[in-house]
């Protein structure tokens, strides 16, 4: 897990580190963005029904 975990915030921080943040809540949607686009790019093939399991399974 720590491997996924190193790889979602090496993702987020080379997506984001040519900008600049004024505010903590800017940042906060920056990296939810970033976020959703890596999520978007791995599950790109799979339908919306296993999306949604996947999600849920996760957050439970």
């Amino acid at each position: 897990m720590e491997v996924t975990v190193g790889k979602i915030a090496t993702a987020i921080i080379s997506k984001l580190r040519h900008y600049t943040f004024y505010s903590l809540p800017e940042l906060k949607i920056a990296v939810a963005s970033a976020l959703k686009s890596f999520n978007e790019a791995i599950f790109k093939n799979v339908n919306i029904a296993e999306q949604k399991y996947l999600w849920k399974k996760e957050t439970t």
